[in-house]
């Protein structure tokens, strides 16, 4: 049904979930955002489209990649694609799918378009990108946090904001990727609202919002309630956890086990850990790598790099072998699982990565196409302090997660206390390459079984 319509904007929602899909009627071209769900719901929107199209363009915008908000996404072909760089790298496209065709045929659902996860032709890979189409720019902003591939999107010209799964009227915050990140895009939708004439606020589920103290109240809410669960998190205050359950809207299974995920991720990104660092004490946290977090992978592949003690470093240029950088190019493709290691200021410590190969692009621990091989590195003046014991341990869960039973490395023998560190967690030799050892790990077996000194846990791995 259509929620609202000012004759350029129209904004339709679904019967499930308060879905939302939303038209903007443009000069030069139609915009249609997230089509969803039922397909006389899509039908609809595939109507209107065709009313106020003419001869003009239409551009299908994707806020994010939940099932619920691509289902519509082949209704409408030879519709040009927006999205952001997470979207176009999504790890679990399958799974979506899989997600749309469980749907359907749970509940006799028919469609007359095929299921198809979105393929872009405009990629959005950083904040305030601008893509002008005709005489309409068009503002992006990641929002990772709900999902690691969320976006915004501003029209200046119409005064709307399109803010995805963030912001309703309704839903608290939903953390499927990272608490952090959730924040950390809380706040900058707040900035986007000081910086932009915003005179509609479009979530995904839920009501418009055309009332700047109706928005401000909405991201109020949303970091109270973040700040509040950190809090009881922190405290171990299972009574307060209780009653930030008892706020979700619509409260049920589904939202129940929504925030038994909240507290998940937000006790995983809590339990980093303390070090001392120049006489202060520094609390850190352990998350999800992110797209922001690249150029800092890149630095820790460098330091990932052995040199024996009195050799000569390695230049720079040595990450553009590509042998060196198949461990960090295209971070995100399918099966790449990292954790990284910040401070509470967001200074960034350290980093762990898990990634696949296959036989066509052996990496120097290759085992097989279904064993994932471990990188790790720590900035140099954090190192023996136990980072990278928190993350072998951050590591190490989410891929018994996963369900991923095994994981290998390569080490350099001469490096004798990397060596020494990786039996101690349960690492065993399987063969040589080249200089190298090659070491697994049985995953189940040594997830937590931990040990070692301070001091012989952070140390390179190639």
């Amino acid at each position: 049904m259509i929620q609202y319509s000012n004759g350029r904007i129209t904004i339709f929602q679904s019967a499930l979930f308060q879905t939302t899909s939303t038209v903007v009627h443009l000069d030069d071209f139609v915009l249609v955002v997230d089509p969803n769900w039922l397909p006389g719901e899509i039908r609809e929107i595939k109507e209107h489209v065709a009313a106020v199209q003419g001869d003009k363009p239409c551009y299908l915008l994707f806020t994010h990649g939940d099932y619920d908000h691509i289902i519509g996404y082949k209704a409408f072909p030879g519709a040009k694609t927006i999205g952001s760089a997470g979207l176009a790298h999504h790890p679990h496209k399958e799974r979506k799918l899989g997600l749309i065709r469980d749907f359907d045929a749970m509940y006799y659902v028919t469609r007359d378009y095929p299921v198809a996860f979105p393929e872009l032709d405009i990629v959005i890979g950083e904040d305030g990108q601008q893509v002008t189409i005709g005489s309409t720019t068009l503002t992006f902003y990641l929002a990772p946090g709900h999902t690691e591939d969320g976006l915004f999107a501003v029209i200046d010209a119409e005064g709307v904001m399109i803010a995805g799964d963030y912001l309703s009227d309704f839903e608290l915050p939903f953390i499927y990727h990272s608490a952090k990140a959730y924040e950390e895009t809380i706040n900058k939708a707040k900035q986007i609202l000081r910086d932009h004439p915003v005179r509609l606020l479009i979530p995904g589920h839920g009501r418009y919002a055309d009332d700047r103290a109706e928005m401000d109240r909405r991201v109020r809410v949303a970091l109270d309630h973040l700040m509040r669960l950190k809090e009881a998190v922190l405290d171990g205050d299972e009574e307060a956890l209780e009653q930030l359950k008892l706020e979700h809207g619509f409260l049920s299974e589904t939202t129940m086990e929504c925030h038994k995920e909240n507290v998940r991720i937000m006790r995983k990104e809590l339990s980093g850990g303390v070090v001392r660092q120049e006489g202060q004490t520094l609390n850190y946290a352990i998350r999800p790598i992110s797209d922001q977090d690249i150029p800092f992978l890149w630095d820790m592949l460098y330091e990932s790099l052995y040199v024996p003690e009195g050799g000569k470093p390695f230049g720079r240029e040595i990450l553009q072998d590509p042998a060196i950088a198949k461990y960090a190019e295209h971070w995100g493709r399918p099966g790449d699982i990292g954790w990284i290691a910040v401070t509470d200021d967001g200074q960034p410590m350290g980093t762990i990565t898990a990634r696949l190969f296959d036989e066509s692009n052996r990496g120097y621990g290759y085992i097989g196409p279904d064993v994932p091989e471990l990188g790790m590195a720590i900035s140099q003046s954090y190192r023996g302090k136990g980072i990278g014991t928190a993350l072998m341990k951050a590591l190490f869960d989410e891929l018994r997660k996963q369900g991923i039973s095994r994981v290998s490395l390569s080490v350099d023998p001469n490096n004798e206390a990397a060596v020494k560190l990786y039996r101690r967690f349960g690492f065993i030799d399987v063969g040589v390459v080249d200089t190298s050892i090659t070491m697994v790990a049985d995953v189940k077996r040594t997830a937590y079984s931990f040990g070692g000194a301070k001091g012989e846990e952070d140390v390179e791995n190639r």
